[in-house]
This record gives C-alpha cells, sequence and structure tokens, in this order.
C-alpha cells in the first residue's frame, strides 16, 4: 500500500549553490502548502511565495509549481540554512522528510529533471521559475509534435530563443579590459555589490586574472578583470596583462573601459571578439559634453548608468534582458537536435528518430 501521507524531501545536491529545491508530497498539496506558504499555491503556472516560520517571521522568497493534486516543488535560494529551516517547517506540519530523487514518486521526468540541475547555475528565483516552466513548455510542445510535426520557420524561432537560456548550462564570459585607472575594478565591485578587488589610484594594483561568478538579468555570468594594459618593462606587470589579454580573446564580450579623465578613444586590437566601448569615471565630467563613440556611459563610483550597461549587456549576450515565455532550448543537446532536423529536412530525410530521442532525454536526448 503506498504511503499518502505527507512528505518532504531535497532533490538537488546538498551543499550551498545559487538555489536548491524541495519536493512535497500530500493529499490536496495546494491546501497543505497554504498553511505556510503566502499567497496560496495556485495551479498552472509557477507561483511566488513566501515560507513563514511558526513565528511569522519570512524564512524565504520561494517559488511554488504544483505538478499534480498531490505533488508540489518548490525553488528556494541555495543557502543551506534556508533550505534546512524550510524542510524542518514543513516536517513541523507533520510531513515526513524522505531521501532520494523526485522520481521515486513516480514517473520521473527528465525535462524537470535536467531544470532542477541547471538551477543551481540560476543566480536568481526568477530564473530558477524559467527553467521550471521551461520543462512544462517542453512537454506540451515535443507531445504535439507527436501527432503533428512543427514547421521549419516554427523551429528557426525556437532555434532563435536559444542564446536567452544557453547562459544557465554554460554562463557567458565577460572581459572589462582597459588601460590602468580606467574603473575596471571599481565598477566590478559595484556590479557585484562587493569589495571583491582592491581599489588604489596607483596605476598597476590588480596584478593577477580574476575570475568571479556574476548576474546579468537573471542569468549568470563570470566576470574577468585584471591588470590594466599600457606598455610596461616589469615582468609581473607584462604577464598580468598577457592573463588578461588570453581571457579576452575567448570571452564571449568585451568590455573594454575608456575613463573620461584620460580623453583617449585608445583601441583594443581585438576584432574577432564581440567588443562593448565604455566610457567610465563619469561622475569625474563637471557637466562636459563628451563625445565618445560609446555603447555606455558608467561610473563604478556613484553607480550612474549601471542600469543602461547592464542593459546593453543583456542585449550583446542574450538578445535582451527578458526570459522567453515560450519553448526555448536551454541545453546545447536540444540545440543540436533541432538543428538535426532541419539538416534532415533539407536532405529529404526521415526525421522521426530524432523527435523520438528529444521525447525520451533519458536515452540521450539531453545530456
Amino acid at each position: 500500500m503506498i504511503d499518502r501521507s505527507p512528505a518532504v524531501r531535497q532533490v538537488t545536491a546538498p551543499g550551498r549553490g545559487a538555489l536548491s529545491a524541495i519536493a512535497v508530497r500530500a493529499a490536496e498539496v495546494a491546501d497543505w502548502l497554504g498553511q505556510v506558504f503566502e499567497p496560496r499555491p495556485a495551479p498552472g503556472n509557477p507561483t511566488y511565495c513566501r515560507l513563514f516560520d511558526e513565528a511569522g517571521e519570512v524564512i524565504d522568497d520561494v517559488v511554488v509549481l504544483l505538478l499534480d493534486r498531490e505533488n508540489a516543488l518548490i525553488t528556494l535560494h541555495g543557502n543551506p540554512q534556508l533550505v534546512e529551516r524550510a524542510i524542518t517547517r514543513l516536517s513541523a506540519r507533520g510531513a515526513r522528510i524522505e531521501s532520494g530523487s523526485i522520481g521515486a514518486w513516480g514517473e520521473e521526468d527528465p525535462f524537470l529533471a535536467l531544470a532542477l540541475e541547471l538551477s543551481a547555475n540560476a543566480p536568481t528565483i526568477a530564473g530558477g521559475r524559467f527553467l521550471i516552466e521551461q520543462a512544462r513548455l517542453w512537454r506540451e510542445w515535443l507531445r504535439a509534435v507527436g501527432s503533428v510535426p512543427p514547421k521549419t520557420e516554427e523551429i528557426e524561432d525556437v532555434l532563435s530563443r536559444a542564446p536567452a537560456a544557453l547562459p544557465f548550462q554554460s554562463p557567458r564570459r565577460i572581459a572589462l579590459v582597459g588601460a590602468p585607472n580606467s574603473g575596471k575594478s571599481t565598477l566590478l565591485n559595484r556590479l557585484l555589490g562587493w569589495d571583491r578587488v582592491v581599489v588604489d589610484p596607483t596605476p598597476g594594483t590588480t596584478r593577477d586574472r580574476i575570475e568571479v561568478r556574476g548576474v546579468v538579468a537573471d542569468r549568470p555570468v563570470i566576470w574577468i578583470d585584471g591588470a590594466g594594459l599600457r606598455e610596461s618593462g616589469e615582468a609581473l606587470e607584462r604577464e598580468g596583462m598577457e592573463r588578461v589579454l588570453a581571457a579576452a580573446r575567448t570571452a564571449d564580450l568585451i568590455v573594454h573601459l575608456i575613463p573620461l579623465d584620460t580623453r583617449e578613444a585608445e583601441t583594443l586590437d581585438l576584432p574577432d571578439r564581440p567588443q562593448l566601448r565604455v566610457l567610465s569615471k563619469v561622475d569625474l565630467r563637471n557637466n562636459e559634453v563628451d563625445e565618445f563613440d560609446v555603447s555606455s556611459r558608467v561610473s563604478g563610483t556613484t553607480g550612474e548608468g549601471i542600469e543602461g550597461f547592464l542593459r546593453t549587456v543583456a542585449e550583446r549576450l542574450f538578445g535582451g534582458e527578458d526570459l522567453p515565455t515560450s519553448v526555448t532550448p536551454f541545453t546545447e543537446t536540444l540545440v543540436d537536435r533541432l538543428h538535426e532536423v532541419l539538416a534532415r529536412r533539407r536532405c529529404h530525410e526521415a526525421e522521426a528518430d530524432l523527435w523520438t530521442t528529444l521525447a525520451a532525454p533519458g536515452r540521450g536526448g539531453l545530456s
């Protein structure tokens, strides 16, 4: 006899990550969760909720997805202490704590399993919600494909949205480059919201290459900072500059900072890499009108222009700030499979096996 009493389990790997997921099973799970969440989770799309402790204090802001009448998935911030508090709170309401994957409570959903795996890379709740929603959209799309294969134009439209989602699998790398004292480290600290890099007016303070995770438009990115670029006879500084240039040569985007106080519109000789020319230190302009040909104007010191700068970065890397609301490839394998479908169509070859593989990712469709 199947035990239908309330149960809870963590379904993402234990440890500190950006997000974690907890599965809950209970009869009429929406009503059961409504005792500790506000607002009450609703069927359909994921619901933003707050989880309260017994004293009425907020434990965390979470996203709740009702999988069916008995099963729900909760995505919350990945701090292990928050996860423990959430599970303890649900246990206090009578839920049995179990271990194992979500599939142990029924047929495993491979798309949901993958979304949960990638949610560890999602830097915000909105990003985790997007991934979970994509699992549902892919299930529904492929179910429809089973009866009516999509037109080529529809597949191309789906593929066009891939840049917006693939960073959850492979965070995009952004190299900050510029002359010494161009404001790179100050800007990086501003973007991160904490002082990761020592800032000093002495040129050459930053010598080693620094890579740190950040967030742009709810996607994970890796910011790269390092030595300023200039002519130097010092071996240590030259080594630092070479490390920065090596990172820039493979970066998904180069942000070339040109400080206002130099009045020099310098160039960076890396023509094969996407670049943004950004005027920095604009807090020093004293109402001057600058005529630099740049994409953005920022001040790491005051925060001026940061929002516009991040919008520009999101446009270049992801095609825009907003996460798609339609079915979108969120792994490279999904992209590859759809390209294979289009290739076979061009050659007038059968494609049914590819759709079968996509619909059953446990047999190699996603991983």
